[in-house]
């Protein structure tokens, strides 16, 4: 199962053998969110092992957005999406997820949410890209929350970063970004295959490694 905004203009979605069951939605639609279960029920899903949450998008001038730039709306929009979507889109998938057996929950975040790298760190930035890293940091301690609240009942929440990939984001601003897509999804398809209790309410990289809050 896969969502997005515009199912039939995903045209590398539609192209996959065999094809997905699509589902139109929009993470910063309350509308659309609260409409979520009912589509998926109506499509066939009955229940859901996994859920990732790869919704994400940034400030206009990312990497740069530097906080003393900081423009509120531009901060409100991320944030809306980064992790207030996060967060109704895995409370409207909570039904499905009690009816499997896995219950795994997967938020991809960044590496740049590391308050103890936000200093040089693994991109070695000092500063800047404020809107995507307050809502990244914000999104993981979301998952941390789901985690602790829903641990005895058998639910796993990670907040996982993907690395730098070589994505539009990833390699905006002239970086170069040193991940295919193909090597970061391979390396969290692994990981989450392997995840297990333990990992609930860990911040994991692509790799498996334990990053630090």
């Amino acid at each position: 199962v896969a969502c997005c905004r515009a199912p039939a203009k995903a045209e590398e979605l539609l192209g996959l053998s065999p094809k997905p069951i699509l589902i139109e939605l929009d993470v910063a639609s309350d509308t659309s969110v609260a409409a979520l279960p009912e589509k998926l029920r109506d499509s066939g899903v009955c229940s859901l092992d996994y859920v990732i949450n790869n919704a994400g998008i940034a400030s206009p001038n990312h990497p740069y957005d530097p906080i003393l730039q900081a423009d509120p709306e531009v901060m409100k929009s991320v944030f809306n999406v980064n992790v207030i979507g996060t967060i109704m889109v895995t409370k409207a998938c909570l039904p499905l997820l009690e009816m499997a057996e896995s219950k795994c929950v997967v938020n991809l975040s960044s590496q740049l949410a590391s308050i103890e790298h936000c200093y040089g760190g693994l991109q070695g930035h000092f500063g800047g890209i404020c809107s995507y890293r307050i809502s990244r940091a914000a999104s993981n301690m979301a998952m941390r929350c789901f985690g602790g609240e829903l641990r005895e009942q058998g639910y796993v929440f990670i907040a996982m970063s993907p690395g730098h990939v070589d994505t539009d984001m990833g390699s905006s601003g002239g970086r170069k970004a040193p991940l295919t897509v193909e090597q970061s999804v391979a390396g969290m398809l692994s990981v989450i295959a392997h995840s297990s209790l333990e990992d609930n309410g860990k911040f994991l990289q692509y790799d498996g490694i334990e990053l630090p809050w």
